[in-house]
């Protein structure tokens, strides 16, 4: 179940992040740069029965090995006063929302938890 999530949660962070950008006006990228992590990561903190910390992990290096090949670097839109030039902002910002996501799942998941096998 968890290896469809990565997908779906692509599509689902893609389709609120244009709404979000049409609604507020804010560039696509920036919004896509935040809400995508915390998608993929808070759908792979309910779908993973145990071991939450790891498979976390490993959502967050495939979700930004996928944001790093698919979409690094992007371009300024045409209404930016640097229209059409390369930046590597959002990929920054989705790395560093991720991280910080992760930290706190690793917080809140102690290293004993009680979500945690222990047998």
């Amino acid at each position: 179940m968890l290896v469809v999530w990565i997908p779906v949660a692509v599509v689902l962070g893609i389709i609120v992040a244009a709404g979000l950008s049409d609604m507020t006006g804010i560039w696509q990228d920036y919004i896509g740069a935040v809400v995508l992590p915390l998608i993929g990561l808070t759908g792979a903190l309910w779908l993973a029965p145990w071991y939450k910390r790891p498979v976390c992990v490993a959502v967050y290096i495939i979700g930004l090995s996928l944001a790093y090949v698919q979409f690094s670097p992007s371009w300024y839109p045409e209404t930016h006063p640097k229209a059409y030039q390369p930046t590597y902002v959002p990929f920054v910002m989705t790395a560093t929302v991720g991280l910080a996501y992760l930290a706190g799942i690793w917080w809140k998941f102690g290293a004993r938890s009680d979500y945690e096998r222990t047998d």
